[in-house]
């Protein structure tokens, strides 16, 4: 989702897609790296059903979200207001 040229830099977000389209689910793993100085990520979530409704599970908050397809295929911000260090 970020692109292989933020994988080496200590100031960029790193995000990853998967999809189980088998299983109906998937994840995104987002990373903000300890010199990243943006506390959100706008993503485009691809491979996803436009009239479908999806439900997003926060792991940091609990919070969930409800989108349609639609919704999360036109943009979802990702937001990590504090950022951790490599052994955090």
């Amino acid at each position: 989702m970020t692109g292989a040229d933020a994988f080496l830099r200590n100031d960029s977000w790193l995000a990853y897609q998967f999809n189980c389209p088998c299983a109906g689910d998937g994840i995104i793993m987002a990373f903000r790296r300890e010199m990243c100085s943006t506390d959100s990520l706008q993503v485009k979530l691809k491979g996803l059903e436009h009239n479908a409704t999806y439900e997003i599970l926060d792991n940091n908050t609990g919070k969930v979200l409800i989108k349609s397809g639609e919704e999360l295929s036109c943009g979802f911000t990702i937001f990590l207001g504090e950022k951790r260090n490599r052994c955090s």
